[in-house]
């Protein structure tokens, strides 16, 4: 409930556009930003991260952070407060 407003009328900004491997976005609204963030290739893929990101979802038993990067498995996908 806490996210709806960002999840349905958040303005859309597509995020890694250039990354084969990532579909990411990002929804905003006043209050709340969040990120989606899935990696759809073969091979892990790193991203910067910030310590301030609050993890809402992973489809994963693990995000994998090493100091400010994450590795996103195969097929993992999170969503992010941001």
């Amino acid at each position: 409930e806490k996210y709806k407003d960002v999840f349905t009328y958040g303005q859309f900004h597509p995020l890694y556009e250039n990354s084969e491997e990532l579909y990411a976005y990002e929804r905003s609204t006043a209050q709340y930003s969040v990120q989606i963030i899935a990696n759809f290739g073969h091979d892990n893929v790193m991203i910067p991260w910030k310590n301030a990101y609050k993890v809402l979802l992973n489809n994963m038993e693990e995000l994998l952070i090493e100091k400010d990067q994450v590795s996103l498995q195969s097929g993992q996908a999170i969503v992010l407060e941001t």
